[in-house]
């Protein structure tokens, strides 16, 4: 019994590799018909998991979200992105760009003097 209650266990913190990540927020709003970019930024010392990937992106995710509604944006979605070179990251922004190309969305990019993800 007890073997089961361990395998349950959450992770250590411990257990993830510090790294830096290039991030950047894609958020969509039904109310208004806009979609919304942050640059791509570059963040340091961020957790990353087993599989390579970012850890906690819901953490950033809020705070983009936080932003957008501060700014008067009605319930947006938000989702962030992340690579491990700016490269990779411009790439996969240029792909979610084509993907929501609509003559019917707006288009707003967020500056990073206005937003940076902490």
């Amino acid at each position: 019994m007890v073997l089961v209650l361990c395998s349950f266990a959450p992770k250590d913190d411990n257990n993830y590799k510090l790294k830096s990540r290039y991030v950047f927020g894609f958020s969509f709003s039904y109310s208004d018909s806009s979609v919304y970019f942050t640059d791509v930024q570059c963040l340091d010392s961020m957790q990353i998991g087993e599989h390579g990937k970012l850890v906690k992106t819901g953490i950033f995710s809020d705070q983009l979200r936080t932003y957008l509604i501060s700014k008067g944006v009605p319930n947006p979605i938000t989702v962030i992105f992340n690579e491990k070179n700016e490269k990779s990251a411009s790439k996969q922004m240029e792909k979610v760009m084509k993907k929501h190309n609509d003559p019917k969305i707006s288009w707003k990019v967020i500056p990073q003097n206005e937003f940076k993800f902490k």
